[in-house]
Parts: C-alpha cells; structure tokens; sequence
C-alpha cells in the first residue's frame, strides 16, 4: 500500500478509536486485499444504546459489514513498521488511535529539522 494512501486514512481517522466504518466507504479504496481480509468483519448490535450500530438516519441496523477506527490503526500502524510503544501505552481507544496515528505520520513523513 502506498504511504500517501496510508496518510490519507490515517488523517481521515485521526484519534477516533470508536467508530466503525463501511467496509465500502470511498477513503477504504486504496487498501490491499491482505489488510482489508484483515480488518473487515461483521460488526452486530446489541440492543443497547452504546453496543448498537446506528445508520445516518439514528436508525439502528443489526449488524454493519465494517471496519472499526482502532483496528485499522493498529493495522497500518503494523503494515508501516510505525513504533507503537507510546500507543501500546495509552488506557483510552482514542489516546491510542492518536498515538498510532502520531507514530505512523513519523514513520511516513517526519518533519524535516530546520537548520
């Protein structure tokens, strides 16, 4: 997978370790079959306020053929070779995605020292 495409996700995420998107959502187009196998899964409502999926609508649907932030995050994170000791680290899903988001961007395209 190319790094730009690699960025684009990683930017689009940013530190959401909840939510679970479309496995068809356009920003996914660019992943390789290895990662999407990966990655996808049958996420399924519980009934619940918080355990349920919920359509656009505030509908909430059985179950979403999806990908969930976190995971993809851990994923790339992995597929890149980013270091994941500070996200590995971290209590909350969202602390974690941001680390893992922090430390992909490092890997992918560090800034530049100024002299």
């Amino acid at each position: 997978m190319k790094s730009e495409h690699v960025l684009e996700i990683v930017e689009e995420i940013g530190g959401d370790g909840w939510t679970i998107f479309r496995a068809d959502a356009e920003m996914f187009s660019n992943l390789t079959d290895e990662i999407r196998e990966r990655v996808i899964r049958v996420h399924k409502s519980d009934g619940t306020p918080k355990g349920s999926l919920w359509d656009d609508d505030g509908e909430m649907i059985p179950e979403l053929n999806g990908i969930y932030a976190l995971d993809l995050m851990w994923v790339l994170a992995e597929e890149v070779r980013a270091d994941t000791t500070i996200a590995e680290s971290k209590m909350g899903r969202g602390f974690a995605s941001r680390a893992l988001a922090d430390a992909i961007k490092e890997k992918l395209a560090p800034e530049k020292e100024e002299a």
